[in-house]
């Protein structure tokens, strides 16, 4: 199995936390929103291991606390 690698971040807005999931080319592959940083946190660690599940999906799932797209 070849290792892939990834980066994401999390920055605070007015209205909550926006997190983004990128590969290791830096486009990105995920995002979401959720309304604290540890939920944030809970959203872009979910969307990585559905990603590591389903790498050639598309994916566009509803978090708890926030939203969230997938797309690999």
């Amino acid at each position: 199995m070849e290792e892939s690698h990834c980066a994401y971040s999390l920055s605070q807005t007015d209205s909550g936390w926006m997190w983004r999931l990128f590969d290791e080319d830096g486009v990105m592959i995920a995002d979401g929103s959720a309304p604290d940083q540890s939920t944030a946190q809970k959203g872009v660690m979910a969307a990585f291991w559905r990603g590591v599940g389903s790498a050639s999906s598309f994916l566009t799932d509803e978090q708890p606390g926030g939203d969230s797209t997938l797309g690999t």
